[in-house]
């Protein structure tokens, strides 16, 4: 059971940077490249609380 799980969240993963490359361009810098990138899976956690 823990590989289904495993394979489920390398495709999240995939689909996650491939929605990151897509915006990429917006950005100039890799900083806020990266902060973007982590902002998002933030959105896509699953806690409770999603403050900035």
């Amino acid at each position: 059971m823990a590989v289904g799980h495993s394979v489920e969240a390398d495709g999240w993963v995939v689909t996650l940077n491939e929605l990151i490359s897509r915006i990429a361009g917006r950005f100039h810098r890799v900083e806020p490249r990266r902060t973007a990138g982590v902002y998002e899976r933030g959105l896509l956690a699953g806690i409770e609380s999603k403050n900035c």
